[in-house]
């Protein structure tokens, strides 16, 4: 790795970090040529990687990630430039873990990056985040225990990858400060792609050498969308597996199908946090001037918007009524066209499955007949001869060969009649080399011996 540059991007969770990355894989073919390594082949391959450094199960994946991140390492190991690795789970790593991660990639010349967005929209974004992994609590339940874990601890994993100069700190630690980078999520209402500008920018990418956009996208629900789903986990969790949760209800109803209803209420803090939570951040703002890292963006873009009119404030915990049916009619209507494409395809299946089946059963049955018919002509005066032209056609011929070879299985079995001198392959004095015990379809009384049962062996072996 001498010489090489190494990009560690560790999150944060809900920064943009999914329309970022799908930006680089999509285009990492024209950033290798300009000696830029996105090393992934598929979109989850830094996942895995994730999962095994930090030693994480999520959900029963942690054995399909067993070795994923030696392979990353191994892999960009050689590559003579540029290398950037990212995924936001990265951000709940341990001093032990952000240790052996600067030791494998070393000698590179590593930097840390890492993306924070206001507190103000990362509570409602990850308290959805929650609901789309399982968790049935309220938005007010869930910004109660979050405050009770920051003033007791802030152990819990909001906290772990959300406080912004502890992640960098564990993360920045080994190395110099001028090669930590945070780069600040734009405020609502700015340009859409003024957060992967600052990223291009940092990455040293050209915009030419990014054509391909990107259409992934990880948009919030809405109240009464987040309502719903919350139901359907009360019900449903511990009774699917987490593969089937993973596929059923966070794929086809909260990404393909509620998050693109549209939100009919946004969550928001309610105007009674925004005075603690602009003193969290004002303690953290002043951690991170004074740590001296590069940033690209505004510090003062960190700080939570000015709150609402309390009178204006819609909580999110008590959405519309009726947009709660629209949206759990819109759950019902996925489910029973999901359940008619595989029932479809299983029907699909079991056909193909049943024409198999007969075309093997005909298959059998030719080889079976050609096997009689090829006895019968063994049985004619002239046979030695006719049996070696036989063989020796076999090898050219693989219709010919599978006859051959049903002809032998039923001679082993004593389908056809037992006349040793039929056998194809000769016995002890009919002037065929090799002893009785190296032949095919020997005489009876004899051990056969699988291993000599060879379809292009030599003629004297047939």
């Amino acid at each position: 790795m001498t010489g090489q540059v190494v990009y560690l991007h560790v999150g944060a969770p809900k920064t943009g970090t999914t329309y970022v990355q799908d930006l680089l894989f999509r285009n990492r073919e024209r950033l290798a040529q300009e000696g830029l390594l996105y090393a992934a082949d598929r979109f989850d391959d830094f996942f895995m990687a994730a999962l095994d450094l930090l030693e994480l199960e999520w959900g029963g994946m942690g054995s399909q990630a067993a070795g994923a991140w030696d392979r990353l390492v191994e892999r960009i190991r050689d590559w003579p430039g540029t290398v950037v690795i990212s995924h936001e789970i990265l951000a709940s790593a341990s001093p032990e873990q952000v240790q052996r991660a600067h030791r494998d990639l070393a000698p590179a010349e590593v930097h840390i990056i890492y993306s924070a967005r206001d507190l103000g929209r990362q509570f409602p974004a990850e308290w959805q985040e929650t609901v789309k992994h399982q968790r049935s609590n309220s938005f007010a339940t869930f910004l109660a225990e979050e405050k009770a874990d920051y003033e007791a601890s802030g152990s819990g994993w909001f906290w772990h990858v959300q406080t912004w100069p502890e992640v960098l700190e564990r993360w920045g630690g080994p190395i110099t400060p001028s090669h930590v980078h945070l780069v600040t999520v734009p405020p609502e209402g700015g340009r859409h792609d003024l957060l992967w500008d600052r990223f291009r920018a940092l990455l040293g990418i050209e915009p030419e050498w990014c054509t391909v956009p990107s259409d992934r996208t990880n948009p919030s629900l809405g109240s009464a969308e987040t309502k719903v789903l919350r139901q359907i986990n009360e019900r449903v969790r511990g009774k699917l597996s987490n593969a089937d949760y993973r596929y059923f209800v966070r794929e086809q109803l909260a990404h393909l199908t509620l998050a693109k209803r549209g939100t009919d209420v946004r969550a928001t803090l309610p105007p009674t946090l925004y005075a603690w939570t602009r003193d969290v951040t004002a303690t953290w703002l002043t951690r991170l001037r004074d740590a001296g890292y590069d940033v690209r963006g505004d510090l003062e873009e960190l700080q939570p918007a000015a709150p609402p009119d309390p009178d204006g404030w819609l909580d999110p915990d008590a959405p519309d009524p009726a947009r709660s049916v629209g949206a759990a009619v819109a759950c019902i209507e996925t489910l029973l066209f999901e359940a008619a494409r595989i029932n479809g395809e299983r029907l699909r299946t079991e056909t193909e499955r049943d024409d198999t089946r007969r075309e093997l059963a005909a298959a059998e049955q030719r080889a079976r007949d050609g096997a009689a018919e090829l006895h019968a002509h063994l049985a004619t005066p002239g046979r030695e001869q006719f049996k070696r032209s036989v063989v020796q056609l076999g090898k050219e011929h693989r219709s010919l060969e599978v006859a051959l070879n049903s002809y032998r299985r039923l001679r082993r079995r004593r389908v056809l009649p037992a006349d040793s001198s039929l056998a194809l392959g000769g016995q002890a004095g009919d002037g065929v080399s090799g002893s009785a015990g190296d032949r095919v379809g020997g005489p009876v009384g004899q051990p056969f011996d699988e291993s000599k049962d060879r379809l292009n062996g030599d003629a004297e072996h047939s």
